[in-house]
């Protein structure tokens, strides 16, 4: 006797891949640019690397823009996967 799985035994209707919230993945995308911010931040100290010019500047545009980049990247899957999902073209 065989096992069904769990996916198996939903009804159809049910099976449908759920679409993702954009809003939500913007701000994953957030976190994971600052962790990203974070971790390029320890590295250089570890190293000892410091940039040349005014170091509040360039660490504050990094953060920024990591930050920003994370949110933009993830925000941007997130519709190219419900637009896949939905089988339209975007």
């Amino acid at each position: 006797m065989q096992r069904a799985s769990w996916l198996e035994s939903k009804p159809k209707a049910q099976q449908a891949h759920r679409l993702w919230q954009v809003s939500l993945a913007a701000y994953q995308g957030a976190k994971l640019g600052l962790l990203i911010t974070l971790a390029h931040h320890l590295y250089h100290a570890m190293h000892g690397v410091t940039p040349g010019e005014e170091i509040v500047a360039h660490r504050l545009l990094e953060l920024v823009g990591f930050t920003v980049g994370g949110s933009i990247g993830l925000a941007a899957i997130a519709v190219l996967y419900n637009c896949f999902v939905q089988a339209r073209s975007c």
